[in-house]
């Protein structure tokens, strides 16, 4: 049951129980490839019709947020259209700011002219090299090099 206003409806989309749940990132390709719209326009609505702006925030094609419209993507109305995402290109490139402390450690280990490894002593690297898990190597690998 959705709340919709006053009154409550119900969905007809089918629910079904998730196995399992991944996170990841996607490059640019993939992005482009599952937006359905790209944002180019920083005015919401059209000003002759104030209808929802084609390439602003408030696209029809990902998701409506009117009870009398449908979604141009999925013919879907505000109840069973489960909204779609689209994409901005960006003048500059930009880093991701969830990612700016794993390259910094990263970076940290790494020669900066051959791309190697900071490691020098051979024992310290056998043992690194013992872990099982890659999270753990990268750790021990950061711990030697900072101490």
């Amino acid at each position: 049951m959705i709340k919709t206003g006053y009154q409550t409806t119900h969905s007809y989309v089918e629910f079904k129980k998730p196995r399992a749940m991944q996170f990841g990132l996607l490059d640019q390709e993939e992005i482009q490839r599952m937006s359905v719209a790209n944002l180019t326009s920083e005015r919401i609505y059209d000003e002759e019709t104030f209808l929802p702006k084609m390439g602003a925030v408030n696209d029809p094609r990902m998701g409506v947020m009117g009870r009398d419209q449908y979604c141009l993507t999925c013919s879907g109305d505000q109840v069973d259209c489960p909204g779609h995402f689209g994409h901005i290109e960006l003048a500059r490139p930009v880093y991701h700011v969830g990612l700016i402390d794993t390259v910094r450690k990263i970076l940290k280990t790494t020669c900066f002219n051959c791309s190697k490894l900071l490691l020098t002593d051979q024992e310290e690297r056998e043992k690194i090299g013992k872990c099982q898990y890659p999270k753990q190597r990268f750790y021990q690998v950061l711990k030697s090099v900072e101490s």
